[in-house]
Order: C-alpha cells, then structure tokens, then sequence
C-alpha cells in the first residue's frame, strides 16, 4: 500500500463530525443584491487553442507556462491513458466547470444581502464566500465523496483519483431548493471523488471565480487554502517560509480588501470545515513542525507543485494497474518538477524495487556494507562485492530477458534522474 492508500479510509473520520461544518439554507424568497465586481481568473484553458493537448506536450512545458494554465486542464491531462478516462473530454468537462462556476456566482451574488447578517459566524467576507462556494457545488452541481472508496481503498480507476469523476461533459447545475429530487438524481449520475480530486475541483471553481484558492497537503492529504492575506505570510507558519507558495499572496495582499484572508478548508463532506495549519500537524498523521517543514507540507502549492502531485497520484493508478515502468516515468516527472518532497523519491523506489527485487536487495545490501564495515576493512568488503557481482543473475530477471520489461509510455521520456533516490 502506498503513503496516499490510507487517504479514503482516514478522511471520513471527520464527514460525521458536526461542530465545525457549517450548513446552509437557501431563503424563501430572493432578493435584491448589490453587484459586486468579479475579478477574472489569472489563467487561460489554452486547450483549443495553442496550449497543451496531451500529457507529454503539459510536460515539455516550462514552469512559467505552466503557472498560466488552468488547474483543471493539469489535472485532466495526468489521467491520459488510465482505466477510468478512456472517453475523457477535456473540453467539455472544462465547459461543465464554467457553468458551474457561474451558477455559483449568481447564488453568492443573489444571498450577499446575508454576509453582514452571518458576518459574526463566518468572520470574514472570504470565509463566508467559500461556505457558498461548498454547498452550491455540493447541493446544486453533484459534487460529492465517492461512498465506495470510504472503506475499500483503490487507486486502479482514475475516476477517484482526478475530476473527471466529479464533473463530466453536459452537466448542468440543478437548484436544489427548486428541484430536490432532480438535484438528487444529478448527485447519484456523478461517479464522486475523493480528497485527491474534490480540493482540485474547488479549486479550479474558485479560481473562476477570482477567489485565491491553492491546493496544500499534509501527511497523506490533500486539502483546498484560501491565500489572500494581506501580509502574504501564512500567521500559522513561520517567517520566510517560500517553499512551494503560489503568488497568489503577495506584500500588498489581495486587490479586493474582503479577499484579504488566509484559512484552509475542508469540503469533501457536507458543507465546509474551516482550520487553521495547526489542525494538520495532528491529523489525519501526527507529525512535527520540522517534519512538514522537510516534506513541503502546509505550503499554498503553485500550479508546477501541483502537477507533481497529480503525477504522483498517477504513479499510484500504475503502480496498483502492474505498469511499473510507466510509474516510474510519472515519479520520476514529479521528482523533477518538485525534487524537494521525499515523498516522491520514496514512491520511485518502491516502483523500482517492484519492477527489479532482486537487483534491489543486493544494491541495499551493498550500500549497508559500504556504510557499516570501518575504513580498514574496506578492501575486504569490496572483495565481497564484487565476489556478488559475478554471480549470476536468477532466472526470469528482466537483464536476462528484456521481453520481460514492460514496455515504456509512448508520452512519456525518461528524465535525468538518479539511478537510486540518495539516502533510500
């Protein structure tokens, strides 16, 4: 099982929890509502026009193009060629995501005349503005948690893994209030998704919207942040923390004053949970300071983060599938897009260590040798390996036979990685 397979089974801990979720309910009657400008999302599909059609053009990118690209483009693209996106319409599913964001613009704009009234609730105008957010998708588009994948972890089908499961060509938002049981029938045609797909879809809605939301991870989670603090820095991390952060917050903060805020949110249950940094250094892993400090964890994510973390979830899809060459080339895409998370590093070794075993244990074996055995005793331990060395390899390794080997991506090439992770 990998770092991420305990995902599904550790995040419905929380669904059931009801003491910081907030509900909502749509009034009887609309009313009167202020415009408000919405500022345009910083980013362009480039899908039907001269942007990246496929996963290896998204790949041969540079990291400043790919700042510019939707998040929802990035992720659909790192399901090319999975079980589960065979049909995949990247457009039309980009054109689902536009329509759902303008309903969820139209709701926020038609309730504002309740934000000073729920003001001491929520806080903050942005807070306010992602309950909205979570519950219009929620009620109204079908956004939900895949029930299969609470208790029966499976990364096999990309459906769970990327927002092709959550939002699919010709989805039309459905208001709840108006229409329950048609709104109910749209959540039931849905495939659902789980915490490695639904932050990336409010994010990809969000950031129609003009809100300044990015992806962030702890320990074997992936969870949505809004990122618009005046000051830029994060008040739960430390000062000069830069590792992994979006521009997103910058020394003036957000144009729009009620934007200026700084929170991560949860909304793979029903309706949102809003915390601050310290609830992940306890769950869903307990893990210190320094630990997320090494692993990049509780840092807003850019869009080049991002890819590292959808290839990895890849990885996950091949490695399970038995295509192990192919998830190496999709960790080793993540190590060189982000080669500061170990993480990666440790999934390629387990890759590596599938696809050749044997060769794995005498390599360890002789990296132990080379550490443990003193200085003056080193001639004999390289008389030893290389005594090891001779020795012929077992039958039916893949040196012997290359038929063995699985045959590498078509999309993909193999990058300049080191031959083994240091310090594995």
């Amino acid at each position: 099982m990998t770092l991420l397979a305990l995902v599904g089974s550790i995040l419905y801990t929380e669904l059931g929890n009801n003491t910081t979720n907030q509900a909502f309910e749509y009034p009887d009657k609309p009313r009167a509502t202020r415009q408000v400008e919405v500022v345009p999302a910083a980013y362009t599909h480039a899908y039907t026009t001269d942007g990246p059609r496929s996963l290896a053009e998204l790949l041969a990118l540079p990291s400043d193009e790919i700042e510019k690209l939707d998040i929802a483009l990035i992720n659909l693209l790192c399901a090319e060629g999975l079980p589960g996106a065979e049909d995949i319409d990247i457009a039309g599913t980009l054109a689902t995501l536009d329509r759902w964001a303008e309903h969820v613009r139209q709701e926020t704009e038609r309730h504002l005349y309740r934000l000073e009234r729920e003001r001491d609730d929520w806080g903050t105008e942005a807070r306010w503005r992602v309950g909205w957010l979570a519950t219009t998708l929620q009620q109204d588009c079908g956004v939900r948690y895949n029930p299969d994948r609470i208790t029966d972890i499976d990364f096999t089908n990309s459906q769970d893994l990327f927002i092709h499961g959550l939002a699919r060509p010709g989805l039309h938002p459905v208001r709840q209030i108006d229409h329950p049981e048609a709104a109910h029938a749209l959540r039931q045609s849905t495939h659902g998704g789980t915490c490695a797909s639904m932050p990336v879809l409010y994010a990809a809605v969000a950031r129609r919207l003009g809100y300044p939301v990015t992806l962030s991870t702890t320990q074997a989670h992936v969870f949505c942040r809004w990122d618009g603090n005046a000051s830029g820095e994060d008040p739960w991390q430390p000062p000069g923390k830069t590792h992994g952060q979006t521009s997103g917050a910058t020394s003036g903060g957000h144009a729009n004053p009620g934007y200026r805020d700084r929170f991560n949110f949860e909304a793979t249950g029903r309706g949102v949970h809003l915390h601050d940094d310290a609830h992940y250094l306890a769950w869903p892993h307990p893990i210190t300071q320094a630990y997320a400090d090494e692993h990049g964890y509780l840092q807003s994510q850019n869009n080049t983060a991002a890819l590292a973390g959808f290839l990895a979830s890849r990885g996950h899809c091949l490695l399970d599938l038995g295509r192990l060459k192919q998830a190496q080339h999709a960790y080793a895409h993540a190590i060189r897009l982000n080669p500061d998370d170990p993480n990666f590093r440790s999934f390629l070794a387990e890759a590596r260590q599938r696809l050749h075993p044997a060769q794995h244990r005498t390599e360890r074996a002789h990296r132990r040798a080379e550490q443990a055995i003193p200085q003056r005793h080193n001639a004999w331990a390289q008389r030893l390996i290389a005594e090891s060395q001779q020795r012929p390899r077992p039958r039916n390794h893949p040196h012997q036979h290359p038929q063995l080997t699985q045959p590498q991506h078509p999309d993909l090439h193999d990058p300049d990685t080191p031959h083994r992770p240091p310090g594995y």
